[in-house]
């Protein structure tokens, strides 16, 4: 069960925005029924993994919000020989497209398909061989400018050093081939019908210490529209995680990240940059409860104008911080409780925000 304050993410001048479909008010009670499976099976060197949960997410006063969603996800990993292994995994989502950039103020469910294989050859010593293949599909039930349509295949090569202590380093290429599903290529709103992406990743992870380790991407990105090079962008992106474990009660995570978004809602906006800064510590009280503190801090800045007025590009700043509690006075169920704030605050006033969330969850498995 959920109590939100403003459902649509509006300013504060916007006081009643179903006034038309006589709705008064911003917030709601939203309750979502989830009924699920697990499977972990092991068979020798092989393991099976598949998560599937079906929800009922019903709107006291929103009604026309309410909506089912069916989720799963599932993973082979499998091993030919002790030196050839891999994973071949599955997953679908059917989330609501959220209210933050745009504001269409009706139901829209984005459902995200993906397929993907990875290979990994042991060669010799801490040296190992990747490879991985993978297929996206994401579309909406009613069209989204900012992020239309598409299906993906993607492919990548890379080498990893792996060594004794589970420290590695790996160095994977990547390139991606999309296509805009049923989009023509339009060059009055500078929208072509597909793009391709080039990606070399560095990743790695240092183990510091007994209590603390390192986890770390960066990745050079580079997106080309054949049709349409106004669009084209290229940067970096990645994240950094610090894991601490000082005690055998508290664990805290804090990250930082960069990500580059294809964002196409105008003329004045081909992608968007997010810098975002996080800390989320985790205290286990006992071995039945813990408490949990999350808070992160993102900037957003819309870039790649296709025709610039000479008008300042849209800057947001997004803080979050949610405080939880979780008790399990049962093996089997447990009971979780959270309360959420949220402020937006954007160089385009119509994009200001504040938010409250109150989240009761019980969780039944058997």
């Amino acid at each position: 069960m959920v109590w939100e304050a403003n459902v649509f993410r509006l300013p504060d001048s916007i006081t009643d925005p179903q006034l038309a479909r006589g709705l008064t008010g911003r917030s709601d009670r939203i309750s979502t029924t989830r009924v699920g499976i697990h499977l972990d099976k092991t068979y020798s060197q092989q393991r099976i993994t598949f998560d599937a949960e079906d929800s009922a997410i019903r709107y006291e006063k929103f009604a026309f919000l309410n909506r089912n969603a069916f989720n799963y996800r599932g993973a082979w990993q499998w091993h030919v020989t002790p030196r050839i292994s891999g994973t071949l995994a599955i997953d679908q989502s059917e989330t609501l497209v959220g209210f933050d950039d745009t504001r269409v103020l009706a139901r829209n469910v984005r459902i995200t398909r993906n397929k993907a294989v990875t290979v990994d050859g042991w060669l010799s010593g801490g040296w190992h061989l990747l490879a991985e293949m993978s297929e996206a599909e994401i579309k909406s039930t009613t069209a989204f400018a900012a992020q239309p349509d598409f299906t993906q295949t993607s492919g990548g090569i890379g080498l990893k050093y792996l060594a004794g202590s589970g420290n590695f380093l790996s160095l994977t290429q990547r390139a991606r081939q999309g296509s805009n599903t049923g989009q023509a290529v339009d060059l009055v709103t500078f929208v072509d019908s597909g793009f391709t992406v080039r990606e070399t990743e560095l990743a790695a992870v240092w183990n510091l210490n007994g209590k603390s380790s390192l986890i770390g991407h960066f990745t050079r990105i580079s997106r080309h529209h054949e049709h349409v090079p106004q669009r084209n962008f290229s940067g970096y992106a990645g994240d950094l995680s610090y894991v601490w474990t000082p005690t055998g009660k508290l664990t805290v995570n804090a990250v930082a990240s960069r990500n580059l978004i294809p964002f196409s809602a105008d003329l004045q906006t081909s992608y968007k940059l997010d810098n975002t800064l996080s800390v989320s510590p985790v205290w286990a009280l006992s071995s039945r409860t813990s408490i949990s503190l999350a808070a992160f801090r993102r900037t957003s800045d819309f870039l790649g104008p296709v025709i610039s007025i000479g008008s300042p590009q849209r800057r947001d700043t997004l803080q979050s911080v949610q405080l939880a509690a979780s008790w399990s006075p049962h093996p089997k169920i447990n009971v979780r409780a959270s309360v959420q704030r949220d402020r937006r605050r954007s160089t385009d006033s119509t994009f200001d925000y504040d938010d409250a969330l109150t989240n009761l969850t019980m969780a039944l498995t058997f």
